[in-house]
């Protein structure tokens, strides 16, 4: 990624905002990493919406450029011609039909599902493209149209769990909340899919503090909420906030 930043800051340099395509959480992660060399550097991440995942990274500000420019989203509905007779559309489903159309996954963002309604992020040059290409979500005929206006997207209330770990450590916090054993909690570190505060994570015995939120890849999120003591045994009463994927 330090290539493709570079690209963006030359291009700001040249006074103009620089916009990338969309981050998942690897590429955030290296972005927001290499973006610690450049202090003062003005950027935003922003993926469509209020706490969208795959985001795109802006360099530049009205306050350094002397106007303001939106970044280059758009809004994509998708919507079965016949809901009577539709299937039971996924996230997966949605998404495996975009790429289907030859579109790249680094020009789409998040996908929001509302009554069997996809709402598609995606970059504006591609927006056109989706419309027209898109046909059909697994068996179902779909309408798609550019959007301006969103629905209100349903709130992701996270469950909270109780567990009982011997510390801390990321990898015991992980292993205990969605019942892996120690050595599989573990082994997601190396496959680059522990992320705190959206920076990758690659040490099992980070100690986890309040306020920070884990993302692990395939699982979902947690953030740890409340201490409750320990146990006669040592161990700690822990209530974490999960948010499954």
């Amino acid at each position: 990624m330090a290539k493709e930043l570079g690209d963006l800051i030359h291009q700001y340099e040249r006074n103009r905002y620089a916009f990338s395509d969309f981050l998942g959480l690897a590429e955030k992660s290296e972005i927001l990493q290499e973006l610690r060399e450049y202090p003062g550097l003005p950027w935003t991440l922003y993926g469509g919406y209020p706490d969208g995942e795959r985001v795109m990274l802006r360099i530049g500000s009205e306050e350094t450029l002397g106007y303001e420019e939106p970044f280059p989203i758009r809004a994509v509905r998708i919507a079965p011609k016949n809901q009577k007779f539709a299937d039971i559309l996924t996230h997966r489903d949605f998404l495996g039909a975009i790429l289907n159309t030859g579109i790249r996954r680094d020009t789409v963002g998040d996908i929001c599902l509302v009554d069997n309604v996809g709402f598609v992020f995606c970059t504006e040059a591609i927006a056109p493209y989706l419309v027209e290409q898109l046909e059909r979500v697994k068996h179902t005929k779909v309408c798609c149209e550019i959007v301006e206006e969103l629905p209100e997207f349903p709130a992701v209330v996270p469950e909270e769990w109780k567990i009982q770990v011997s510390s801390l450590r990321l990898d015991q916090v992980i292993s205990h909340t969605w019942n892996l054993s120690r050595g599989e909690a573990q082994k997601l570190f190396p496959e680059h899919r522990v992320f705190v505060d959206g920076i990758l994570c690659e040490n099992c015995s980070h100690p986890l503090k309040m306020g920070e939120l884990v993302s692990v890849r395939g699982y979902g999120r947690l953030a740890l909420h409340e201490l409750r003591g320990k146990t006669r045994k040592g161990k700690q009463n822990v209530v974490v906030r999960v948010t499954k994927r």
